[in-house]
């Protein structure tokens, strides 16, 4: 079953980006002019340090030297825009306990082959059997850092602090489910006996409240499609192997739709 997805600000910026960096300390970006570093100490965002005969537009402005771009904030847009030309807008972007840094400089284009190709959301009809009871347990301290692999990169990294784990039966099978967390949220990534042929093949995501421990059943129809599946420039988290499900978990999103032909 295919459903519209509402194009909101964070989607249409998803499907918009064409190029997503780490952002260096005072070295090039390929596909951008200038040398990039962080800005000075206390300052969020990037500086750029544009040569002879190179420039971003600042507000519909070529403009050159040294340019400070801030921290893009979806809550409080910048009175200003920095871009490549009048189709491609530069965007600096934190992402939390990546691990290649926190800011990557990115590039969203209006003419974006994926904002064009993009046709909704594939999802499962709403399941009351896969609202399945669990039991919260908090990690010790010892345990607060989890180790993933990222999609984009394939390295082992530090990944996200884990709150605790769900205990959990899915078809006579125990399970001790791994629950990560961000600030203002938790999350259990999984990947199940689908991935890759009925859904999205990196997994998909249930976002929970900020305190796992309020939760005592996990509503697998409120799975999303990780933000990797709109745009494989994001580096997303896999599944760790204990969230994976052997059954086939047939809630929630199933993948995203495009079509290749436009």
């Amino acid at each position: 079953m295919s459903t519209a997805e509402p194009l909101n600000s964070e989607l249409h910026r998803l499907l918009a980006l064409v190029l997503l960096e780490p952002l260096p300390h005072g070295e090039s970006i390929e596909g951008l002019p200038g040398v990039w570093s962080p800005r000075p100490a206390g300052e969020s965002g990037a500086r750029v340090q544009l040569a002879a005969g190179e420039h971003l537009m600042v507000n519909g402005i070529a403009t050159g030297g040294c340019v400070d771009i801030d921290l893009f904030d979806p809550a409080r847009p910048p009175d200003y825009s920095v871009g490549l030309d009048t189709e491609q807008t530069v965007v600096v972007i934190r992402f939390e306990n990546s691990e290649a840094g926190h800011t990557w400089v990115g590039v969203v284009s209006t003419v974006a082959p994926r904002l064009r190709q993009f046709q909704g959301v594939s999802s499962y009809p709403v399941d009351d059997r896969w609202r399945i009871p669990v039991a919260f347990t908090a990690a010790r301290e010892a345990d607060r850092f989890s180790m993933t692999q990222r999609l984009r990169t394939g390295q082992q990294v530090t990944a996200m602090n884990r709150a605790g784990w769900f205990e959990a039966t899915i078809d006579g099978q125990p399970y001790r489910f791994s629950v990560d967390q961000i600030s203002g949220f938790a999350y259990v990534t999984f990947r199940d006996a689908g991935s890759g042929t009925e859904s999205y093949g990196a997994g998909r995501v249930v976002r929970l409240p900020a305190d796992p421990a309020t939760i005592d059943v996990l509503d697998f129809n409120q799975a999303a499609v990780l933000p990797c599946a709109y745009n494989p420039l994001m580096d997303c988290p896999l599944p760790p192997a204990g969230n994976v499900i052997r059954s086939v978990v047939r809630a929630g999103q199933r993948d995203v739709l495009f079509d290749e032909t436009l």
